[in-house]
C-alpha cells in the first residue's frame, strides 16, 4: 500500500532537518528493512547485482577474452564480500594465489531491481511489489514471489501464447521427472 502524499512529504521534510534527504521519486526502505546504508533492502527485487565484462576479443585456442569487469549492485559490502571469496577461492585451490581484484564496483544503496534487456533476446521487468515478467526469446514467463524475493509461482507459456515466436529459433522444454 502507497503512502500518502502529504504524509511522504512530511517525512520526508523531517528527513530533510535531520540531514538524511533522499533523493526527489527515491523511497525509503519499508516494513523491517534496513535503513539506508547498512545493508540491502529487503524487497522482492533486491538484492541485485549486474555484472559486465569488458570485451577484448577472441583469443586463438583458448577463447574469449575480457579485461575489466563492471560490477553495480545495492549491496554496499559487495566489494568486500567478492574480495573474501576471492581470498577462501585461492586457499580452497592449492597453488594459486588471490588475484589483485579488477573489478569496478558501483552501489545504488537503496535501490530494488526493476528491469533488463539484453540485446532482442531477453527482456526482465517487475509488474508489481510480487509479480515479475519476462520474454526469452519468444517464450513468456511470469513469477509471483514473496517479499523476500523467493519464487511463489511460476507460470511459462511457449511461443506464440503471449509472445511472438523468433524465425529460426528450436525451442526445447525439458522437464525432470521428479519437477512434474
Amino acid at each position: 500500500m502507497k503512502t500518502p502524499a502529504p504524509q511522504r512529504a512530511a517525512s520526508r521534510k523531517k528527513l530533510a532537518a535531520q540531514g538524511q534527504a533522499l533523493p526527489d521519486g527515491a523511497i525509503r526502505s519499508v516494513g523491517r528493512a534496513p535503513v539506508l546504508g547498512l545493508s540491502p533492502m529487503r524487497r522482492p527485487g533486491s538484492p541485485w547485482r549486474l555484472l559486465a565484462h569488458e570485451w577484448l576479443g577472441a583469443s586463438s585456442g583458448t577463447g574469449f577474452r575480457y579485461g575489466r569487469s563492471y560490477d553495480v549492485s545495492n549491496n554496499p559490502r559487495a566489494a568486500e564480500q567478492r574480495a573474501e571469496t576471492a581470498r577462501r577461492l585461492s586457499e580452497i585451490k592449492s597453488g594459486t594465489e588471490a588475484t589483485p581484484d579488477t573489478t569496478n564496483y558501483t552501489v545504488c544503496e537503496g535501490t530494488e531491481f526493476d528491469e533488463l534487456v539484453v540485446g532482442r533476446w531477453i527482456h526482465v521487468e517487475a509488474m508489481d511489489s510480487t509479480v515479475w515478467w519476462m520474454n526469452v526469446g519468444g517464450v513468456t514467463i511470469n513469477v509471483t514471489v514473496d517479499r523476500d524475493g523467493r519464487p511463489k509461482v511460476v507460470d511459462v507459456f511457449g511461443p506464440g501464447d503471449y509472445g511472438e515466436p523468433v524465425p529460426g529459433c528450436k525451442y526445447v522444454l525439458t522437464w525432470s521427472a521428479e519437477n512434474e
